[in-house]
């Protein structure tokens, strides 16, 4: 699994209610990307709520997660990885392209 992958899907578990990140106040894939996309009222609101084991406090974390749209951010990440992994594999000349293939495949728009 990607090193990106594994911390999204990891952070996305924040989403949903598991895991600990936020409150545990872990640098998450999805902090970092909040942290460089969050305006100026946004920085405000995860300064004051990360990091906090309280559940209305999580939950505003969590918002501002979706609102920020980071699910999206992440699947177009993925997106645009893909297709230049795709076009290295075009230019492979040596080595078996299946081989890559099989494991893209195990990785590429995986949930879990």
């Amino acid at each position: 699994m990607s090193p990106h992958r594994h911390r999204f899907l990891n952070a996305n578990a924040s989403l949903q209610k598991v895991g600990t990140d936020i409150q545990d106040n872990k640098c998450s894939w999805l902090v970092v990307q909040a942290l460089e996309l969050a305006n100026p009222a946004q920085l405000k609101i995860l300064k004051e709520n990360y990091g906090e084991d309280n559940p209305k406090k999580i939950d505003k974390v969590k918002e501002l997660f979706k609102t920020l749209k980071l699910e999206k951010v992440f699947r177009d990440f993925e997106e645009q990885s893909y297709k230049e992994i795709q076009q290295e594999l075009d230019k492979l000349k040596l080595i078996p392209r299946d081989v890559f293939e099989i494991l893209l495949k195990k990785i590429y728009k995986r949930d879990k």
